[in-house]
């Protein structure tokens, strides 16, 4: 019996899709089996040639409906009958072992291209994080002596505070004495207002005193005025000596 089968879909190709059903026809004792990749239509698809018993295909046609490879994504699965040869399971499976050991020889040796690339980048990374490092190191020496110039600067800055402290203090004295200068100030200007009161007063009665006694003298008459001006004069003599002594002594008490 013979039959082919066609898989298409998104992602068929490089999924193990013919490794995994060669496998399932050499587990059924096929005798013949071919498949291989093409494009159909810009769609992926797998076609397979297969050549067996009835009881050997029904199996396969059920396993390939139901199982694929886990990252192959199917449209399509059919079966037709096929009445061209199909070639020998065992030719295209060593064929088939060759051409994937070719493949994954191509591969290992992309692969260590790659690995040599990735180790000459990681050689690269790793000199640029040792110059990294280095300007790190030179960093955090510059942020040591930041730090030290910080704590001088502190240390300088308690002093001045410390200093600023103390003038405040003297200040604050020397505001407290002067309010006890100011105090005393006061009291002085008051004694000396109620004493320039006391002399003022004084001077005012003495000046009317003598303003009544010039009046009453002119009363007398001109006459009279004029025989008694040289008793005036030495009366006034000695009420303006008298006058004299009353501004001193008042001078005095004031301390002037």
């Amino acid at each position: 019996m013979k039959l082919t089968l066609k898989i298409s879909g998104t992602k068929v190709h490089d999924v193990g899709y013919r490794a995994f059903l060669l496998e399932t026809a050499e587990d059924l004792r096929m005798r013949g089996f071919f498949a291989q990749n093409v494009v159909d239509e810009g769609m992926q698809a797998v076609i397979v040639y297969l050549e067996g018993n009835e009881a050997s295909m029904e199996k396969f046609q059920k396993i390939a409906q139901i199982q694929r490879p886990d990252k192959a994504v199917v449209s399509s699965i059919a079966f037709v009958e096929c009445s061209d040869e199909v070639e020998d399971i065992e030719i295209f499976a060593a064929r088939f072992q060759a051409r994937q050991l070719r493949k994954g020889i191509s591969s290992i040796i992309r692969i260590e291209e790659r690995q040599d690339r990735m180790i000459d980048l990681q050689t690269q990374m790793l000199g640029k994080q040792d110059q990294m490092l280095e300007k790190q190191d030179q960093m955090l020496g510059k942020q040591d002596q930041m730090i030290e110039k910080q704590d001088q600067m502190l240390g300088k800055q308690d002093q001045m505070i410390e200093k600023q402290d103390q003038m405040l203090g003297k200040q604050d004295q020397m505001i407290e004495k002067q309010d006890l200068m100011l105090e005393k100030q006061d009291r002085i200007i008051d004694k000396l207002e109620d004493v320039g009161r006391n002399v003022v007063g004084e001077i005012r009665s003495s000046t009317d005193a003598i303003v009544s006694e010039i009046r009453e003298s002119r009363e007398r008459g001109s006459v009279e005025l004029r025989d008694s001006h040289a008793d005036l004069k030495s009366y006034l003599d000695v009420r303006l000596g008298k006058m004299d002594e009353d501004i001193s002594r008042i001078k005095a008490k004031i301390g002037m």
